[in-house]
């Protein structure tokens, strides 16, 4: 009766001392079980496991952000004018009256660009030209010429169209920006030329010599936004260097705007800005003179700042007025004129 009241068999004699009935509340260690040998002819009452928790519900796109993505860099800045870009300062870094270094534009025989510095004058420095150590420019003084990009058919000599006053240096800038090809983003447009009247400077005649695609919105812009002097529009091209004058701002017909004016103007500004520093034109017997060796002090007026904005214009040049000869007060007319006139007829016949 005890046997049939505790529902267990008795035990195999010799069988060690254990308890009659498993704990009810014996952890269980993983899965595994007590030896069947032990309790192979015992009913035992094994715990029943305890019901899993139940697993959290699979995240929700909306509860969660979407996977990772590289960041996001700026692309880098690209200091490209636009098409008539109210002010054109010079570039952070080039000073207009300390002379610097720049890295050689020339490429090695590894197809490598050259690494040498070259001391650039402050012509180069304004106008922004190629500049090549002595190897290097003397390989590129050595060409004569090249074919034109227009047709491919005529070969253009650089001694027709650089004179031979321009500092060597000058000389192989325009040499090389001459045989560029036309860029994608150049357009057609004006070159226009302002007079900044400066009283006060007597000595000097400041001239702006720019590129716009919409020449009276630009002379617009120009006179809100550096307006302390006045200025007087003395000519555009093409169609604007007539002998007979140019009309008043807001009198301005411009006409067909002519081809590629990037290129123009920055064979403009090349040539410009040695003429603004070196001077030739005040030798006696110009233009048939050699290249000046110096830099006269005259020229380095064209960096001095802006009264209005205080930025320091690349596109403005301070010539140092003729006092006497035949160029006297003719700056303009027989000097810059020319060379707006030359390099806009080079880009319209070959590039």
């Amino acid at each position: 009766m005890q046997h049939a009241l505790t529902g267990f068999l008795p035990l195999p004699s010799g069988a060690p001392n254990t308890p009659s009935r498993i704990p009810a509340h014996r952890p269980v260690a993983g899965p595994s079980h007590p030896p069947a040998e032990l309790y192979a002819d015992t009913p035992v009452a094994l715990p029943v496991p305890e019901p899993l928790s139940p697993l959290p519900p699979a995240p929700s796109h909306r509860d969660h952000p979407k996977t990772p993505q590289p960041l996001k860099l700026q692309p880098p800045k690209i200091h490209r004018r636009a098409q008539s870009e109210p002010l054109s300062p010079i570039p952070s870094g080039i000073s207009g009256t300390v002379r610097g270094t720049r890295q050689c534009s020339g490429v090695t025989t590894t197809g490598k660009q050259c690494r040498n510095q070259v001391k650039v004058s402050d012509a180069q420095a304004l106008a922004g030209g190629d500049a090549f150590c002595r190897v290097h420019g003397n390989k590129v003084g050595e060409v004569s010429g090249f074919y034109d990009r227009k047709t491919g058919r005529t070969f253009v000599k650089f001694e027709d169209w650089i004179p031979g006053y321009l500092r060597m240096a000058t000389q192989n800038s325009l040499r090389v920006e001459m045989q560029k090809a036309r860029t994608p983003s150049d357009v057609e447009g004006y070159i226009y030329a302002f007079e900044i009247l400066d009283p006060s400077d007597e000595k000097t005649i400041h001239l702006k010599v720019g590129r716009a695609t919409n020449l009276n919105r630009r002379m617009d812009q120009w006179g809100k936004q550096c307006g302390s002097k006045e200025q007087i529009l003395r000519g555009f091209w093409p169609g604007g260097m007539d002998k007979g004058g140019v009309p008043m701002k807001g009198l301005v017909q411009p006409g067909p705007k002519g081809p590629w004016c990037h290129r123009v103007e920055r064979l403009v500004h090349i040539e410009l800005a040695d003429l603004v520093e070196y001077t030739p034109y005040l030798e006696d017997g110009y233009p048939n003179v050699a290249a000046s060796k110096e830099a006269k002090q005259g020229g380095k007026k064209d960096v001095k700042r802006c009264p209005d904005c205080n930025s320091k214009h690349q596109e403005i040049f301070s010539f140092e007025r003729v006092i006497e000869g035949r160029y006297q007060g003719r700056e303009w007319e027989d000097i810059v004129k020319p060379v707006v006139e030359k390099w806009g007829g080079f880009v319209e016949a070959y590039l």
